[in-house]
Parts: structure tokens; sequence; C-alpha cells
């Protein structure tokens, strides 16, 4: 009978072989994901669409999507921004796509943010989604953070209400941003005002 030790170094083996054979297969999606844009990128938004909406699959899709360019992740930007408020697991991994894609065109998704984030502000009447979104508009550095304490102050729900209340500050800020891990090539700026001087 196999020790405990030998046991263990068999299993970390085979996860070790299945986590390289994810890599392989991931590295292959890509490269067909890449070579269907150049001629079908509605087909490919909606292949992510479709897996998005999956949890079982949203890892490894979020994974790919980061690596595919700035057009795609724009058609699936509605899905990616409901992941960032509404998903529990996956709640990290979408709230990096949103700032990576803020930080390459900040005005883009502070155009498009809004539409998306008016109706869940002022229809929600649950503070954990509420403050999701206000969670999101800090890490984001977007003004709209404005628009939503606007909104908190004056709702119904008094849970939401002591959302205000809340330090939303550059500190409360630095901690959302620790959670987050960036990819080795993103440069993050120290502030907006620095990286538009740039």
């Amino acid at each position: 009978m196999e020790s405990s030790r030998e046991l263990l170094a068999t299993e970390w083996m085979q996860l070790d072989q299945r986590e390289a054979a994810l890599r392989d297969a991931q590295k292959i999606l890509k490269k067909h994901l890449d070579e269907l844009m150049q001629t079908e990128m509605e087909s490919v938004s909606q292949f992510l669409n479709d897996r998005l909406k999956d949890p079982g699959k949203r890892y490894i899709i979020l994974q790919i999507i980061m690596q595919l360019s700035k057009s795609i992740m724009q058609m699936i930007f509605p899905t990616l921004v409901n992941i960032a408020i509404y998903s529990v697991r996956d709640i990290v991994q979408a709230r990096q796509i949103l700032l990576w894609m803020d930080y390459n065109d900040h005005v883009w998704v502070e155009t498009h943010l809004l539409p998306l984030i008016e109706p869940i502000l002022t229809n929600t009447n649950e503070d954990d989604t509420f403050l999701r979104v206000v969670e999101l508009l800090l890490v984001l550095g977007s003004d709209r953070i404005h628009f939503a304490l606007d909104i908190a102050q004056t709702h119904q729900n008094p849970d939401i209400r002591d959302i205000v209340n809340y330090s939303w500050d550059a500190d409360t800020r630095s901690k959302l941003m620790g959670i987050i891990s960036l990819p080795k090539t993103f440069v993050y700026p120290r502030s907006r005002s620095e990286n538009n001087s740039l």
C-alpha cells in the first residue's frame, strides 16, 4: 500500500499534468478565436457571451478574454459589467478586465458604463448589489461614483443610504485594488492625470 507521501506526490503530479493540458487547450482555443475574429467578430462575441453565462465555464473564458483584442472586449462589455457586479466567484477577474479596458480607453468605458449601471442603481433595493456597483466605480476611478452616492443618499432602503457613510477614498481604492492582480505587462499609473500626461 502506498504511503501518504507517495499518494500525495502522485495526486500532485496528476493535477500538474491536468493544468498543463488545460493551458495547452487554452492556447489552442485562443489561436482559433484570433483567427475567427479576423472574419467573424459577431460569432466570437456570441461564443464568449454564451460561455460567460455559464458559471462553470466563466473562469477559463475570462482568462482567455484578457488576452484578446480591445474590440472583442468592447463587444462583450455589458456581460463583463454584469459579472463584475453580480458574480461571486468571478468578480475579481471581471473587474481586472474592466480595469485593463479603462486604462486603455477611459472615455469609452465611462461612456458605455453609465447606461449599464444607472438602471441597476435606480432600481435595486439590494444593498449588496448597490455596494458592488460603487466598488466597481471606485476600482475604475470613475467620476460616476458621485452619481451613485447621490442616489444612495436619498434611497428608500436605509442600508443603501448608509453606503454614503462608508469611506470611499484612495485608501479604500488601494484595498480593493490589492485583490486584483493584473498581468505583468500592465503598468498601473499612480493617477489618471499622470497617465494622461504621458
